[in-house]
């Protein structure tokens, strides 16, 4: 599913500098690990990829960024993310038609922080432009965190429950494939084999771990038949 979207979005902005990936860790419990924190040490604001796209998103509205949160739901979303959903809750329409919106505070100095040499420098508030959009990629399982109704009332949730590996099986006509609905009508299977005849004789697996299967399995066929070649030319 990661890939999915990262493919999608480098399609879209055609740059990879338009897009930044990240990694969410199961300890993240600010909001450090994406809109950086200072250095009293160095004496310098460290930052991150993802502060450092906002900033330039900000000098080019008219491009998209992206930011991708991979395994976003590994560590509460409500304590690294609380910044983004309190900044998208107070947007208002002002007199002039444009999108208002509180500001992110990053840090208290009266200037900006210089964030190391060749670096953007870091102002002490931040706007969160209207031209970037945040994609995070979830697992529901027992090493993750459900979301909170507040959460999913600021996104668009996108839930990738059924696959249909064999397009002429008989699921095409059953409820699972909707005629109207792109890509509801299965997966083109590889010409060297076929998952379906392969699984027939097992339980089936959980259908969201059949995308990986489909791709992983010709792979393993053809180790296993470079193997049989060796050994038989030994």
């Amino acid at each position: 599913m990661t890939q999915l979207v990262a493919d999608y979005m480098s399609k879209v902005s055609g740059v990879d500098e338009s897009t930044a990936f990240v990694p969410v860790r199961p300890d993240w419990t600010d909001n450090s690990h994406l809109l950086g924190w200072y250095n009293a040490i160095a004496e310098r604001y460290e930052t991150t990829p993802v502060l450092d796209l906002i900033i330039k998103a900000s000098d080019a509205p008219a491009a998209p960024h992206f930011i991708i949160l991979d395994e976003m739901n590994i560590a509460k979303v409500e304590h690294y993310f609380s910044d983004f959903l309190g900044c998208m809750e107070s947007r208002w329409i002002d007199v002039d038609d444009r999108v208002r919106q509180e500001p992110i505070h990053l840090h208290s100095h009266v200037a900006d922080y210089e964030a190391g040499e060749g670096s953007v420098s870091i102002p002490p508030w931040l706007d969160l432009p209207l031209n970037v959009y945040v994609v995070g990629t979830v697992n529901v399982d027992e090493s993750t965190y459900m979301f909170s109704p507040k959460v999913l009332d600021r996104a668009n949730v996108i839930e990738f429950n059924d696959v249909c590996l064999d397009p002429d099986s008989q699921m095409r006509e059953s409820t699972l494939a909707d005629p109207k609905t792109p890509g509801s009508s299965g997966f083109v299977l590889r010409s060297d084999v076929n998952p379906v005849e392969l699984l027939s004789g097992y339980t089936p697996a959980p259908p969201k771990l059949w995308i990986r299967m489909k791709d992983e399995m010709p792979v393993c066929l053809a180790i296993e038949k470079f193997i049989v070649r060796q050994s038989k030319s030994a």
